[in-house]
Order: structure tokens, then sequence, then C-alpha cells
């Protein structure tokens, strides 16, 4: 959710901005209050506790971002969606994906967190899956797949305590390894594999 935002939607971004760079579990509300602009008052008339809130900007990060996401993988394969994943870590202050970040910590054992993490989890491998049904690989598509998805969690999770790096550089590396493609960005697609 890093398009321009307007109307209503406005404190949600900025609620979802702020769960993402600090952690939902450990935002406190005067924090939210000041990032939304909106009064405590505000706040609960639009969402009654602080769980319906980040269960909102969970639901807009994965109608905008992991949609993006997904559809990406879906449409175009793998090579454009590590391509997409290594653009969005170049962005400053980027800090993992929030629904992984959430759904890892604290919150996990909440039910509609819990849901909607397992409900990506098994949409990625299931994208993944196809795709890599083309390529031609040292292990089935199936467990390249699950690789692939256990590569974004620690991407994720990199990129939740340190920010993007090396060390995340690496993993997006591996994940295009994983994928049959060459190391570098953009290369084309997993028949690529030999390409580098």
């Amino acid at each position: 959710m890093t398009e321009n935002v307007t109307g209503a939607d406005r404190e949600l971004h900025a609620a979802l901005n702020l769960f993402w760079a600090s952690g939902a579990e450990t935002t406190s509300y005067p924090e939210i209050v000041a990032a939304t602009g909106l009064s405590r008052k505000a706040l609960y008339a639009r969402w009654p506790d602080k769980q319906a809130l980040v269960e909102a900007t969970l639901e807009g990060y994965r109608r905008t971002v992991l949609a993006g996401m997904l559809e990406t993988l879906t449409r175009e394969g793998p090579a454009a969606f590590w391509d997409r994943l290594e653009e969005a870590t170049r962005v400053p202050g980027w800090n993992g994906c929030y629904l992984m970040r959430t759904g890892s910590g604290p919150l996990r054992t909440e039910p509609a967190v819990a849901a909607a993490l397992a409900e990506y989890l098994d949409a990625l491998h299931e994208a993944f899956r196809r795709r890599l049904r083309e390529a031609s690989l040292p292990v089935p598509p199936d467990l390249a797949a699950k690789q692939c998805v256990a590569l974004l969690a620690l991407i994720s999770q990199r990129g939740a305590a340190e920010g993007a790096g090396p060390a995340v550089a690496d993993l997006v590396s591996a994940g295009r390894r994983t994928c049959g493609m060459s190391q570098a960005a953009g290369t084309g697609g997993v028949a690529d594999r030999d390409a580098g």
C-alpha cells in the first residue's frame, strides 16, 4: 500500500505504515492516534479495538501489495516475481512482508491473522508450483515451490530484523536459483537457468 491514498483510507494507510514499521503488537494507541491524526474516540468509532484495525490493515495490504505480487508470479512467472521483490527491497525503509511479519509474531494466534497468512502462503505455493512445472529443475516442482515460500518467509524475517542488505539480496538470489534462473535480475524466465 505504498501508492497515494486519499479520503477515508488515509488513516488506514497511516496505521498500516506504523504497524509495518514498528510491529502491530507493540504499537500503542497513542502512537496510532498520532500517526492517523484521528482522536481516540474517532478510532474506536471506525475500529472497535486494535485487533479490528490490524485486520483492516492486513486486508488492505493483501488487496494491494500481496495481490500484485501473486499476479506478477501467476501472469509473468518467477523471474518477474523475484525482480519485483528485489525492487521492493530497495525502497528506503523496507522491512519485510507486513503479513508474514504480523503472522509470525505474537499476533499469530489471532484467527484472522493466522487465516490470512495460511491463505497467502498456500496461494504462493500453488502459484510457484504451477509455474515451476515448466522448468527443468533438479527437484520436483512441489519441493521447489515449498523452498521458494520458505525463502520468502526468511527474507521477510531478515527484512524485519535488519532491513534490506546483503543477506536479503543473497536470499533473493537463492530464490532465483531455486526456480532454475541465473542470479541476475531480469534475465527472463525459468528457461534461462543456464544463461548465467
